[in-house]
């Protein structure tokens, strides 16, 4: 025999699907209902108000195996309380007192890591996906010998901004900022839709003077009499997509891998970009062009992480709340005051 031969027992290798599941039901579910909280008509005067720390799950009405029986869903049921105001010049009057009301049903998983649909049982299959934070690469165009270097904010939930330094046709090295891959924006136009003077710019970036060729070169190419009428789009842009918590957010993941690969300290309740990361992201990118600054292998698994059952039904739960809001507005600018009740604003 053998006396090397170690034996020992496997690990339970469901207990990532139901500790994320867990997580989901205590946190995930809590944080989308806290962002849940007012709800207004076109004309602001009427505000269905959500108590979202205040929801409540009610147990399955059947067991596993009566829900496979029935061919029907093993679900628990979401309650939140709600109350509904009217909003005067001088005062608020209470048009409909608190009450819980239903406003959905969320599947539960079985001891199995199992969920139990129509019927029929389900698995949900973890994700690998790109690890939230800012990325910075060098490539090649085709049949050009110069190299684009490059920085992409990879986020949690929102759009991703992508840095470039770039030389054109002329030779001119030109910094340009892409939102989603969709717009790009001269570098002069995003850091003025920010708001930010030339002394707090340039007292950030330690390459201050390549920045500052940049930002001419750019005024070289572009049209000047466009730039203005380009500002107010951009500077709409910035704040309805990055600067905006409601629709972006860097995760808490995202946003110890910035703050350790710009060398900042920001705190981790800061969850969307700030003007100091984009200086500084700026900065890094010139640093690569110039002093051979580390580029990362966004294949690499320490730049990946694992997208468990607890983030999907997150991510679901958001989507629902949103299309949830966008109809309990237009019921509330159509309804008739007098015939208020909160069942008729949810379903």
């Amino acid at each position: 025999m053998n006396d090397n031969v170690h034996i020992t027992n496997l690990p339970d290798l469901l207990e990532i699907q139901r500790s994320s599941f867990c997580w989901f039901l205590s946190e995930g579910l809590a944080h989308e209902l806290a962002k849940f909280s007012s709800i207004f008509d076109l004309t602001g005067n009427l505000e269905l108000r959500v108590y979202g720390h205040e929801y409540r799950l009610k147990k399955p009405k059947f067991t596993t195996s009566k829900a496979k029986e029935r061919n029907i869903t093993y679900s628990v049921k979401l309650y939140v309380s709600i109350e509904i105001i009217a909003k005067s010049t001088t005062s608020f009057s209470n048009l409909v007192g608190k009450q819980k009301v239903l406003i959905g049903e969320i599947p539960l998983m079985t001891n199995k890591g199992t969920f139990i649909i129509n019927g029929c049982e389900r698995i949900i299959v973890n994700q690998l996906i790109r690890s939230p934070g800012v990325y910075f690469k060098k490539e090649k165009k085709k049949n050009q010998l110069h190299s684009i270097y490059s920085g992409t904010v990879i986020t949690r939930r929102g759009s991703w901004l992508t840095f470039e330094l770039d030389s054109d046709e002329l030779d001119l090295d030109l910094i340009w900022v892409r939102i989603d891959k969709k717009y790009k924006i001269p570098i002069n136009l995003f850091l003025a839709a920010l708001d930010l003077t030339n002394e707090e710019i340039y007292q950030t970036v330690k390459n201050s003077e390549f920045l500052i060729n940049s930002i001419i070169n750019i005024k070289e190419v572009k049209n000047k009499s466009t730039e203005f009428l380009a500002l107010t789009k951009v500077r709409e842009l910035i704040h309805s997509r990055i600067l905006n918590p409601k629709y972006y957010d860097l995760g808490e993941v995202g946003r110890v891998k910035i703050n350790k690969k710009l060398d900042l300290n920001l705190a981790l309740s800061v969850r969307t970009l700030t003007a100091q990361d984009i200086l500084k992201i700026i900065d890094y990118l010139i640093d690569i062009r110039f002093y051979n600054g580390e580029v990362d292998d966004i294949d690499s698994l320490i730049n990946r992480r694992v997208r468990c059952v607890g983030e999907f039904l997150q991510m679901q739960v958001r989507v629902g709340l949103n299309r949830l809001e966008r109809n309990i507005s237009e019921k509330l600018t159509n309804c008739n005051i007098n015939l208020l009740r909160v069942n008729t604003f949810v379903n």
